[in-house]
């Protein structure tokens, strides 16, 4: 299974390189877009992180993502700019089964 990310910051890219894992760095909408369709395309791939700044960016196109296609799952992780207090995952967990994690 491969892992991919997307992020808007070179910091949170060069990271994740170390540990293996390819990305892209961009802040444009459509670019994400783009790139989410581009990757589901690879059966290969079953995790795509994303970061909050571009999760909140591109919400209802991820939301339409998510409903249209069970893997690869979506993982929204914190960036530099996040004070840490959301749970993504248990909130996405909520919001796709009605369980509270």
């Amino acid at each position: 299974m491969r892992l991919f990310l997307i992020c808007d910051n070179e910091d949170t890219a060069t990271g994740m390189r170390l540990a293996g894992i390819e990305s892209i760095i961009t802040n444009d909408k459509s670019a994400v877009v783009s790139k989410l369709n581009e990757i589901s395309d690879d059966s290969r791939t079953g995790i795509i992180l994303i970061n909050q700044t571009l999760s909140r960016l591109c919400s209802d196109e991820i939301s339409e993502f998510r409903k249209n296609h069970s893997v690869p799952l979506i993982v929204e992780i914190p960036d530099r700019n996040s004070d840490g207090s959301e749970n993504s995952i248990a909130e996405y967990v909520r919001n796709s089964i009605g369980i509270q994690v």
